[in-house]
């Protein structure tokens, strides 16, 4: 055989061979498949990508390398090319040409070609031998192959990008970096977390308890008991644990909620035992901040971390996916897992969690994909899932169908939580039912910017450079966020201040304005409005589609075809409208679609669409927001109402109309159909429409209803009528009620920019309209309704007199002592001596001038005030001071009815009858009965109200309260016949607390400030009954209108530091040991100097705090706390070494030091200077007293540096929580010349400049009060005083259980002339040798108590009788007096 057929066989079985084991490797790649594929569909392509990869890794297999490693060493290298050389080498040179045999290495060639025949040879036999593990080496390979397409292994990287994509999905209309911060937000982000962020969320509000507390605890103790103090104690410090707290399931708030429930029980069984009153200051404080906790607990999103599913409602535009957007953010941002989806991208009925991982690209099944997210949340943290609109797109349908199923696929998989939002611009859809059912799934309504309308307003307007406006934009549209922007997008970089828009308007000016934008972009005329013919043919070829809310690129393609202006850059143009957010591109099954960016333009655009095409007649696919939009374009085009349009249906044109009364707000013109529709409200006597158009447009004077006309409607009507038809509607959950609290909202924050912006007739309108509810029973709108009135018209002087004039002789008592208070704040509120003047003025002429001023002991006392602050500051008025001064009526008033003659009243009960009317008449008998009555049982009010109040001297109170009730029912008309409904749903038996309150409870109210003018007129000059008791007007003052509480309003530009507490490790070592290592603590400097900004000094002069950290050296996690608390007190300084002596002696162990305690009569701007101030606290020692230790005491007088005044929730609903201030001492006010800044909670120097501030009431956080040092040094060296300040700390940790040790420290620091701190600590705990010489010292005292005892017995030694009967009395004494 010659070697070229060698040679030929030799090529023919190595081909062979590899077809063999190809053939062999696609066989068993087949049979891998099909044995993966049982339960995936894989199509053709999808299986060619994996033979690939298989044949890939094919390569790579062992034994093949082997194989042809073999064949390379034997051959020498490159074995074809070699071998063929070896072969075909031809000789040169004149020798004959033939085949040399040799190979180039000198191997002879039939030796090669066998070697190499011999290894492929048993390459082949080693394949066949080992086919098993083969066809599972195979089989593993593939199976690798098909996980790896079609198993889901997430990470964070793609929680990342899949929710980023989203976001920018949005388009621009969404613009993370432009937003104003919603309400709750760092809740939302906590509850999703569900880790310390949430221990954050409670961290202010358990440290204000703590406090309370702790201030409180002495007084409480006296009046509860030890035992329920101890109950309480341990409350609380359950309720700490919360704070240091590092994960949460939701259990922790279950068990802090019954815990704040017992406390309030404990507070409450005292009260009913009489141990306690609902006046007494220390409950009103531990109540609140047991409230505050409570509320923090039922927040809607804490309290949704016991749950998986979440869901938030809210009208089209309010923010949702703006804010659901920047939670995800927040979180990817913060590496926790994240998929924010769009529930728009679902665009068919089948299962939709098989449409959000096909979307995300995940192909595995949906049971696969769910519990990898699961096992990713387990080790990373919980899988947030947020699925933005659902009924948006297809969503209408479907998830009416799969919502509830779609929730339950989750249920088992407890590491992923889901967050859904709903578009529900009214009640009347399936969604809202939905939530009525399923009780399970926590829900919450985002309102928008609704909780500070006028501070989002001024936010945007400032990032986008627009100048403020001249109408109020608190209505309902610019709550709206989308609408807001799209406002502010339109006038961004104008010169003038835009005047009122409807919706309409502000649509059509932001295209026309970013028409313009696009005009010159593209080199077309601005004329042209392109843009708009644009939108408008794309929404015809939208509605065309009865129902699709997007179109194909191609269809708009066509449309911007029919443009030459644009020529050849129809793509650019159509990127333009993406890029503004108009149009919103994706990706759908048609290839790339688009929608409307902005849902309320989509609205409108389709509307026109709608309206020009008269398809409006057939609405069965329109959208709530569509049919809003046509109830504003259809009189346009069609030149009457949608209602007059359709009313064949009379149900649903009733619904139309209801729908145009909503819309008025955001319309700028209405037809003669409109307009008679309005004019016949008041005819008709549909007050409730007619109230709805008044306080949802009080800025408009272009409607057939304004203000003017409700005042017309109002101000004649006695109390009685204006409380039937009026007050009741205002006083509930009403759509009344919502419009006019955002109202007050608005009022309260608006910063005198914007307040200075509005024209001044459309201000007038809001003024009255907030003074009317001022007679609401609804308390929390009718404290926040004063305090926008103080805000609104401190700076405006005709609006005010004008509203005195206009109010102050309404039929209603309850809205005129809340008009002097509002003057009071007002005035106090203004550095203007010529503004003050001219209201006192008024004030003196409207209430005292003729000798008889309303018998109302709040409203005498509002006036008076008024009057004296006038005075204060140097006014020049013309009044008579007498008339200003009690008594007010010379001649005394009969105010005693026996108890027969108001039994008439009293109906019987009869369960056949009228059982509200029944109710609510004997209501009032039985909550205005007193202590001991011979009526029966005493009432809430009748107690604790009423009797505390005016149980001043000795008059029968029975009689005093019959006299109250028949007042109630014959003066001010009370009938339970109108009332009955309204006071029957609205009773309740406490007297504190409620936030609604009864009609009949207001008129309680009001007889009580009458009858208490009256007595302290009968009573004038006579001593009080009772030495403790205070004068009746203390009990009764409750609203300060002298507290702005507006951050936003500030008249000083000065940086000053917030108060820090010092940096101060407390974590690390042993317990046992950090508590002894008392000496190491932050240093006092940091404590007591701060520095601004601008290098300027200032020195604290009272603060407190207190700092936790975990320690994980025991079993169970324990809890360090370092409290600190230092005050300081202005000495002579020849008496500063003495003062500060007898603090090292004595010590402040226990908290045994002076100090000042919170005062509450007095309102925060009457300091200095009122009647009340110098009564209750120049009067009572607060600021000059000698300085005790608690065993001792100075022989020489202290003043302290610092005053405390009070606010409590209790008394004022604007508030939300109880709050205290620090002031500065009427030394320092006075000697450097401080005056009030219109700011609460700073003084300002002569020159304006900040001299003195409470770093809470500036900047929130802890407390301290804080002088200019240089202002400081400036008074010690006048005064001759040096600066003290007694200084307490205490180291506690808390093991699990009851006792947690603690250990005190304590001293002195002062200040010397140069303002160096001087200072020393030391330990108030006893060494052993110490507690030795005690124990010694005890036993000998003891003995010789032992020894006196046995002479006193043999009489020998006499002592008192006191003492012997208490010798004879104890067998075992304590030696408590005898060792003092």
């Amino acid at each position: 055989m010659s070697l070229a057929i060698l040679f030929i066989i030799l090529v023919v079985t190595i081909a062979l061979g590899v077809i063999v084991v190809f053939w062999f490797d696609l066989t068993l790649i087949k049979g891998a498949i099909k044995s993966v594929q049982k339960g995936t569909s894989m199509d053709r392509k999808e299986m060619t990508e994996a033979v690939k990869r298989f044949l890939e890794n094919r390569s790579l297999n062992a034994a093949h390398k082997a194989y042809m490693r073999a064949v390379i060493c034997v051959a020498g290298g490159n074995t074809l090319l070699s071998f063929a050389k070896g072969i075909i080498t031809v000789k040169k040179g004149d020798a004959r040409y033939g085949i040399e045999l040799l190979y180039d290495n000198g191997l002879p060639a039939w030796a090669v070609i066998s070697l190499v025949l011999l290894l492929t040879i048993a390459y082949t036999a080693y394949l066949n031998s080992r086919t098993k593990r083969y066809k599972a080496d195979i089989l593993a390979t593939a199976s690798a192959i098909i996980n790896d397409n079609f198993n889901f292994t997430p990470n964070q990287e793609w929680f990342r990008l899949k929710t980023k994509k989203a976001i920018k999905d949005l388009g621009k209309a969404y613009d993370l970096e432009i937003n104003f911060s919603y309400e709750y937000f760092d809740e939302a982000l906590a509850s999703t977390c569900r880790d310390s962020r949430v221990a954050k969320v409670f961290a202010p509000d358990v440290r204000t308890l703590a406090s309370d507390y702790r201030r409180g605890k002495e007084i409480l103790e006296k009046s509860i008991g030890t035992e329920s103090i101890e109950k309480i104690e341990i409350l609380i410090k359950e309720i700490q644990k919360l704070t240091s707290k590092t994960q949460f399931e939701g259990s922790e708030l279950e068990r802090t909620l019954k815990d704040a429930d017992e406390i309030d029980n404990i507070l409450m069984e005292a009260i009913t035992t009489g141990k306690l009153s609902y006046g007494d200051y220390r409950y009103t404080q531990l109540h609140s901040a047991v409230g505050k906790i409570r509320e923090r607990c039922e927040n809607p999103w804490i309290a949704s971390i016991s749950n998986q599913t979440f869901i938030i409602t809210g009208q089209g535009g309010c923010g949702k996916t703006h804010l659901l957007a920047k939670l995800s953010d927040e979180r990817i941002k913060l590496g926790l897992p994240t998929i924010f989806f769009l529930g728009k991208l679902i665009t068919d009925t089948s299962n939709p969690l098989s449409q959000i991982a096909t979307i995300l690209d995940v192909h595995s099944k949906k049971e696969l994909f769910l519990k990898a997210l699961d096992d990713y949340g387990l080790k990373h943290g919980r899988v947030l899932i947020v699925i933005d609109g659902i009924n948006e797109g297809k969503g209408l349908s479907l998830w009416k169908n799969h919502l509830l199923s779609f929730i339950n696929e989750f249920s088992e998989y407890k590491n992923i939580s889901l967050i859904l939002s709903v578009r529900t611009n009214s009640s009347h859809n399936w969604f809202s039912k939905f939530i009525e059912q399923q009780h399970q799934f926590p829900s919450y309504r985002h309102t928008g910017f609704e909780q500070n309308a006028a501070g989002a307003v001024e936010y945007m307007f400032r990032a986008f450079d627009v100048p403020l406006p001249t109408w109020p934009l608190f209505q309902r549209e610019f709550t709206n966020p989308m609408l807001l922007t799209l406002f502010c997008r339109t006038h961004s970089g104008e010169k003038l201040a835009p005047r009122f828009e409807s919706k309409l308007d502000i649509i059509k000016n932001y295209l026309g304005h970013f028409n313009g934008r696009l005009a010159e972009t593209f080199k077309y005329s601005s004329l042209t409005p392109l843009v708009q013919n644009a939108l408008g043919l794309i929404s015809e070829a939208i509605v065309k589609t009865k129902g699709r809310w997007f179109v194909e690129r191609n269809v708009i393609e066509d449309i911007l075809n029919r443009f030459p202006e644009i020529d050849k850059k129809q793509g650019l143009f159509l990127d333009a409208l993406v890029d503004e957010g108009i149009l919103n591109e994706y990706e759908s099954d048609n290839g790339v679609s688009y929608s409307f960016g902005y849902d309320t333009i989509g609205a409108y655009m389709k509307g026109v669409a709608i309206a020009k095409d008269e398809s409006y007649k057939d609405l069965t696919y329109g959208s709530e927001s569509e049919l809003e939009a046509l109830t504003d374009l259809v009189p346009l085009y069609r030149g009457k109402e949608l209602f007059e349009l359709l009313s064949d249906d009379e149900a649903y044109a009733d619904y139309l109309k209801d729908l145009f009364i909503n819309t008025l707000s955001s319309r700028s013109t209405i037809t003669d159909g409109g307009a008679n529709l309005l004019n016949s409200l008041l005819e008709e006597g549909d007050y409730y429409n007619f109230f709805r158009v008044v306080v949802n447009n009080p800025f408009r004077n272009d409607l057939p209803i304004t203000v003017e006309k409700l005042d017309t409607l109002l101000l004649p009507m006695r109390m009685v009528e204006r409380d039937e038809m009026w007050t009741q509607l205002i006083s509930g959950e009403t759509e009344l009620y919502n419009p006019l609290m955002a109202l007050a909202k608005w009022g309260w924050s608006a910063s005198p920019s914007i307040i200075g912006s509005i024209e001044k007739g459309c201000l007038r309108n809001i003024v009255h309209l907030l003074a009317w509810t001022l007679s609401t029973t609804y308390i929390e709108l009718r404290d926040k309704s004063s305090r926008a009135l103080i805000n609104i018209l401190k700076n405006e002087q005709e609006l005010i007199l004008d509203f005195i004039s206009t109010f102050v002789k309404v039929d209603d008592p309850y809205i005129v002592e809340r008009v002097y208070a509002v003057v009071f704040g007002c005035c106090t509120g203004n550095a203007s001596g010529m503004y003050v003047e001219k209201i006192a003025q008024l004030i003196y002429d409207e209430t005292f001038k003729a000798g008889n001023p309303p018998e109302d002991i709040l409203t005498r006392d509002f006036a008076k005030c008024i009057v004296d602050y006038a005075v204060s500051i140097g006014c020049a008025l013309k009044y008579d001071s007498e008339k200003v001064c009690p008594p007010y009526c010379k001649t005394k008033k009969n105010v005693y009815v026996e108890t027969e003659e108001i039994l008439k009243y009293k109906l019987p009960f009869d369960k056949d009858g009228d059982t509200q009317l029944i109710t609510a008449q004997n209501n009032i008998l039985d909550s205005m009965c007193t202590e001991y009555s011979s009526r029966g049982m005493y009432g809430d009010f009748g107690r604790y109200v009423f009797q505390s109040a005016l149980d001043n001297w000795k008059d029968d109170i029975e009689e005093i309260s019959n006299y109250g009730i028949k007042t109630i029912f014959e003066d001010f008309g009370y009938d339970a016949q109108l009332f009955k409904v309204f006071d029957g749903q609205h009773a309740s038996w406490e007297r504190h607390g409620n936030k609604i309150e009864r009609i009949g409870k207001k008129y309680e109210w009001i007889v009580l400030y009458k009858i208490a003018a009256i007595l302290e007129d009968n009573h004038f000059g006579e001593p009080l009954d009772r030495d403790w008791k205070s004068p009746t007007i203390y009990h009764l003052r409750r609203f300060d209108p002298t507290i702005m509480m507006n951050p936003d309003v500030r008249d000083f530009t000065t940086s000053i530091p917030a108060y820090k507490v010092p940096e101060y490790d407390i974590s690390g070592g042993d317990n046992r040991k950090w508590m002894l290592d008392w000496k190491k603590i932050p240093s006092l400097k940091d404590y007591l100097i701060y520095k601004g900004d601008d290098n300027r000094e200032w020195i604290c002069l009272y603060a407190y705090y207190s700092i936790s950290s975990l320690s994980e050296e025991d079993k169970y996690p324990t809890e360090r706390e370092l409290w600190a608390f230092a005050q300081s007190f202005f000495v002579d300084s020849i008496h500063r070494e003495g003062m500060c002596s007898l603090i090292d002696r004595d010590g402040l162990g226990g908290r045994s030091g002076t100090e000042n305690h919170e005062a509450s009569y007095s309102y925060y701007r009457e300091y200095y200077w009122a009647d009340s101030y110098k009564t209750q606290i120049e009067g009572q020692d607060y600021i000059n007293r000698e300085y005790e230790t608690g065993s001792s005491s100075t022989s020489f007088k202290v003043q302290p540096s610092y005053l405390l005044y009070d606010i409590s929730s209790d008394a004022d609903y604007s508030v939300g929580s109880s709050r205290e201030m620090i002031l500065p001492s009427p030394f320092l006010f006075d000697e450097l010349n401080l005056r009030f800044s219109v700011a609460d909670g700073v003084w300002l120097a002569p020159d304006g400049s900040v001299a003195c501030y409470d770093s809470f009431w500036v900047y929130g956080g802890h407390a301290g009060l804080f002088v200019r040092k240089d202002l400081l040094l400036q008074y010690l060296h006048e005064t001759g005083k040096s600066l003290v300040w007694p200084i307490l700390m205490e180291r506690t940790y808390k093991p699990e259980g009851t006792y947690w040790p603690s250990i005190q420290v304590g001293g002195y620091a002062w200040m010397d002339e140069k303002g160096k701190i001087r200072h020393k600590i030391r330990t108030y705990e006893l060494t052993a040798f110490q507690k030795k010489r005690n124990s010694v010292m005890f036993a000998i005292r003891r003995s010789l108590y032992q020894v006196k005892k046995k002479l006193v017995e043999k009489g020998l030694v006499k002592v008192s009788v006191e003492e012997h009967l208490r010798m004879l009395a104890e067998e075992d004494y304590d030696f408590k007096d005898f060792l003092q």
